[in-house]
């Protein structure tokens, strides 16, 4: 059986993004699949680091050269980025003295020009994120020709982004693959997320041009699926199935350590802020009153950071007073970041759960069942009962803190306290749980292969 995988992110890209289909080419070529990874070497703004991927010997894996269209557009977003950041210091001064109710007339026209640049700077920004899409795509079915893919039983592409689905849509409607799947890391169509309704109208032509072409559907989450779902009801669409993202063990099989001092109780996060979407204040509210109780004292705790948001983070903790116990480690290789969780006391996970916006389950969570260690969950948003506090709960894995419940600040402040007090004592601290290993990759690897019959 030939199956040909399709995804922006995958060996030469340090990112989370790029775990699940590495794992499912690895695990579906140990059963026995003729496994295909298209990829594309198109640069983007997300991920901070490309590297020197090391090819598998059972797994034909094909590297898309960037497309030629995205040098120009390149040059041109980051000269607009540089003068964004200049820009953005000015407008922020010029929305307070509109706010202010002594505003003279001429500050109003500011304002009201500035609205007029600001709709600009929105379309050249929507603009660039549409042509980087349909490049992605030209240089994706460019290369299919190229080598002349052809004869898959199934097309599997994932999103994000766009270009992806769209190149799984035309390997489908070529005749190149018998079957699609659309795979979904991430929503597609989330009216709620989005700050212009054109936008989520160019979403929702994106989705159903994969959904509506498709044979399978494959979302990681069950609230992702049920939303998608919903969003089709009066319309037949092909079956929708949930392959959670997981964990490969053989990951956590490192050498490297001695990123902490041992002395110190350890709180660990890497990854991406979203420009404080992501946030660590319900913890620090917790920890300023536990500080304030002198349960623990501010030079027996750190808080270590790694990635690219470092001066974000700083901004969450500073009205805590608790900027101080914040390290930051820069930007990490995958294996480091395993290593750090695997010598943290606690890791946080951080999240959302909002209306039009649900089912989002962090690949992270999946790392941290694997490093064994205590896990704090921080999910902002106006929405409780979230599939990740849910899982973190039944699985015993830790404490999970959702912004729309009230109670759980203090459920979580007795559970940092008693972990406090195992530190002090020097007990070991560690989370048991058997019932993570559903989320082995191994056995969702076999899990999907069931799901397109191919594997019974």
């Amino acid at each position: 059986m030939k199956i040909l995988l399709i995804t922006h992110y995958y060996k030469h890209k340090n990112a989370m993004a790029s775990v699940r289909f590495i794992k499912l080419a690895k695990y579906f070529a140990q059963e026995g699949v003729d496994v295909t990874v298209l990829t594309s070497m198109q640069k983007d703004n997300w991920c901070k680091q490309e590297m020197i991927p090391e090819l598998a010997s059972n797994i034909r894996e094909i590297y898309a050269p960037e497309h030629r269209g995205m040098k120009w557009l390149r040059k041109v977003y980051e000269l607009a980025q540089k003068r964004g950041k200049k820009r953005l210091k000015k407008i922020k001064n010029e929305e307070k003295d509109i706010d202010n109710p002594k505003a003279t007339s001429s500050q109003v026209k500011i304002g009201i020009l500035q609205n007029i640049k600001s709709y600009i700077t929105w379309l050249y920004y929507y603009t660039c994120d549409r042509l980087e899409n349909y490049f992605l795509y030209k240089g994706l079915i460019n290369e299919a020709k190229k080598v002349n893919l052809k004869d898959f039983d199934y097309v599997i592409a994932t999103y994000p982004g766009a270009g992806v689905h769209d190149a799984g849509v035309w390997i489908k409607k070529t005749g190149r693959a018998k079957k699609f799947v659309a795979d979904y890391r991430d929503p597609a169509y989330n009216p709620g997320g989005r700050s212009r309704k054109i936008e989520a109208i160019h979403d929702k032509k994106v989705q159903d041009r994969a959904v509506y072409t498709a044979d399978l559907i494959v979302c990681v989450s069950k609230g992702m699926a049920e939303t998608l779902i919903a969003q089709y009801e009066a319309e037949k669409i092909a079956p929708v199935f949930v392959v959670n993202n997981g964990y490969d063990l053989e990951d956590h099989i490192t050498l490297e350590n001695n990123f902490f001092d041992k002395d110190k109780f350890n709180f660990v996060y890497t990854g991406a802020l979203y420009n404080g979407r992501r946030t660590v204040e319900m913890l620090a509210e917790v920890l300023k009153e536990i500080l304030e109780e002198g349960i623990i004292t501010k030079n027996e705790i750190r808080i270590h950071y790694a990635g690219s948001d470092y001066l974000e983070l700083l901004s969450q903790l500073k009205p805590y007073g608790l900027e101080e116990i914040a390290m930051d480690h820069g930007y990490v290789t995958r294996s480091e970041s395993l290593a750090m969780q695997k010598e943290a006391d606690v890791v946080l996970l951080l999240n959302w759960n909002q209306d039009n916006y649900t089912g989002v389950i962090p690949g992270k969570l999946y790392e941290y069942m694997a490093s064994k260690r205590i896990i704090c969950a921080l999910i902002m948003g106006n929405k409780s009962k979230s599939e990740t506090a849910k899982m973190i709960r039944e699985a015993n894995l830790g404490c999970a803190c959702e912004e729309a419940e009230e109670k759980d600040k203090e459920f979580m402040k007795k559970y940092m306290v008693k972990l406090f007090e195992k530190f002090k004592s020097g007990e070991h601290i560690q989370i048991e749980s058997d019932n993570i290993q559903q989320y082995e990759y191994s056995h969702l690897a076999k899990k999907y292969l069931t799901i397109l019959s191919i594997k019974k």
